[in-house]
């Protein structure tokens, strides 16, 4: 289980996303999709198409 600061915010993307993506791929999607900032120290949560399994993307 993982127990974030209250300050760390947890984004969920809402569209599936090709999990074959490197780091760097995800961290465009954070930036042009959803406007944020990846290195901002909050969790990003990517799910498969399947939504078998999900991936999160820490940044403490």
């Amino acid at each position: 289980m993982i127990h974030p600061p209250a300050s760390v915010r947890v984004y969920l993307a809402t569209t599936p996303y090709d999990m074959r993506r490197s780091f760097d791929g995800l961290h465009a999607l954070v930036n042009a999709v959803m406007q944020l900032d990846a290195f901002a120290g909050h969790l990003f949560v990517f799910a498969l198409r399947q939504l078998l399994a999900a991936n999160a993307s820490p940044r403490f």
